[in-house]
């Protein structure tokens, strides 16, 4: 579960931070991985990228730049 995210963030600056526990993944989505200042919008686009295509994952996060993973259960 952890290998595909994990693959994209070592190509990817976008990708601040993964976390999780279990089957519940977290990526953080940053502007600038130096500073770590929150990418919302691009959290916001990936979202509703994912729904077009017939992905549901959530949004969360105190900014909003978490996006949240889980496989159907």
């Amino acid at each position: 579960m952890r290998a595909g995210p994990e693959g994209l963030a070592a190509k990817h600056d976008l990708i601040g931070e993964m976390r999780g526990r279990g089957l519940m993944l977290g990526v953080e989505l940053v502007k600038d991985c130096a500073t770590k200042e929150p990418a919302a919008e691009a959290a916001k686009r990936l979202l509703e990228s994912a729904r077009k295509r017939g992905l549901l994952v959530g949004r969360g996060g105190v900014h909003g730049n978490v996006i949240r993973i889980n496989p159907p259960l």
